[in-house]
C-alpha cells in the first residue's frame, strides 16, 4: 500500500468539521503514545517536560546497564531518535545527547577501553551534538559543559579527550582552552 501524501491528507482534513477534526485528535492521541509524548512536551509544565526527558535518561541508562556489557550502538541512536522526534526545544535533546556520551565516559572509565566502533559512535555522538548546539545558537547555554565533557568531569583517564577537542575545535573555530589542552595531554602520557 502507499503511503498518503500531505496534499491528500489536507484534502481530507478540510472535508471534516471541528467535532470531526477533534475525534480524529483524540482517537490518535489515545492511540499512539508518541504523540501523547509529543502533547506533553508542547503543551505541559517545565515539570512534565522534565519527567519526560528523565523517562529518556533512564531509557538510555538501562542500555548501559552496570557497564559490564557494551550497549547496542543502534539501540542507543533509536532512543536518542525517538526523543527527537517528540521533543519541542533542542535545549531538552541536547541535554540527552549530553547524557549518553557521558555514559559512554562513564564505560570507557570501568572498562579501560573501548572498540573502535563504540569509539567511533561516541565521536559521531559528539559531532551531532555540536552540530546541533551550533545550529541552534546554544554554545552559550552549553560551553561549561562542553568544556567538563572534554577535560575529564574528574575521571582518572580520558581516552575520548583529543578526539572531542579536535571535534570542539573544528565546529567552534577556535581552540579548546590552553589549560585544559595540557591537562588532555597529562591524561595521554600517563595512559
Amino acid at each position: 500500500m502507499a503511503k498518503i501524501r500531505k496534499t491528500e491528507l489536507k484534502k481530507f482534513l478540510s472535508q471534516l468539521s471541528k467535532e470531526e477534526l477533534e475525534t480524529e485528535i483524540m482517537n490518535l492521541f489515545e492511540k499512539y503514545s508518541q504523540i501523547q509524548e509529543h502533547y506533553t512536551q508542547d503543551l505541559g509544565s517545565d515539570e512534565d517536560r522534565n519527567r519526560l526527558l528523565n523517562d529518556y535518561r533512564e531509557k538510555m541508562r538501562k542500555l548501559f546497564g552496570s557497564f559490564r556489557k557494551l550497549p547496542v550502538i543502534s539501540q542507543m541512536r533509536k532512543v536518542i531518535a525517538e526523543y527527537k522526534k517528540i521533543s519541542i526545544f533542542p535545549y531538552e535533546l541536547a541535554k540527552l545527547m549530553f547524557y549518553r556520551i557521558e555514559l559512554s565516559l562513564e564505560l570507557y572509565e570501568e572498562m579501560g577501553f573501548l572498540p573502535s566502533a563504540f569509539h567511533n559512535s561516541t565521536i559521531t555522538a559528539y559531532e551531532d551534538l555540536c552540530e546541533l548546539i551550533k545550529n541552534n545558537l546554544l554554545f552559550a547555554q552549553f560551553e561549561r559543559e562542553m568544556d567538563i565533557l572534554i577535560c575529564n568531569k574528574g575521571r582518572k583517564t580520558n581516552y575520548l579527550g583529543p578526539d572531542l577537542v579536535e571535534v570542539y575545535n573544528r565546529y567552534w573555530n577556535k581552540p579548546f582552552p590552553k589549560k585544559i589542552k595540557y591537562h588532555i595531554s597529562y591524561l595521554n602520557n600517563i595512559i
